[in-house]
């Protein structure tokens, strides 16, 4: 079953086109610097193996990087909201419960529940959120 997709207006679509290129760049671009270090240990050959401390110490930073995957990965599901898929089907996909999915997408909670005249091309190509409930304007690429 493909996920429920809603219409949207003029402007989510042109954001969501927009924006969804960049959020998957950065996305991909923090999977590969979190896993750095570990790619290092694992192209070691065995007789240059790494020290027992420092391939924990990838382990670590590769924990430790997984906040600002998260942050990518939340910006993205987030443009996937402005483009029209549903919270629920989003939910079902990612196969977690509505709240968790509200967890994730906490910090960019204005993002989320942008539509239309939320949504604002800024001069430097990236869309801005100006919703008068959340504060004030927040960049979202």
């Amino acid at each position: 079953m493909s996920p429920q997709i809603r219409t949207r207006d003029p402007r989510s679509r042109a954001a969501y086109a927009a924006s969804i290129g960049p959020a998957a760049r950065a996305v991909v671009m923090a999977v590969a610097e979190s896993s750095k270090p570990l790619q290092q240990v694992a192209t070691r050959p065995a007789v240059h193996a790494a020290d027992p401390r420092a391939a924990l110490a990838a382990a670590v930073q590769l924990r430790q990087a997984q906040r600002q995957v998260d942050q990518a990965l939340a910006t993205y599901i987030a443009w996937c909201l402005v483009g029209g898929i549903t919270r629920s089907a989003v939910a079902r996909a990612l196969g977690i419960r509505p709240a968790s999915l509200d967890r994730l997408l906490a910090p960019v909670a204005d993002l989320a529940a942008a539509r239309g005249e939320d949504l604002n091309p800024g001069a430097d190509g990236c869309w801005r959120v100006n919703r008068m409930g959340f504060g004030g304007e927040g960049a979202a690429r």
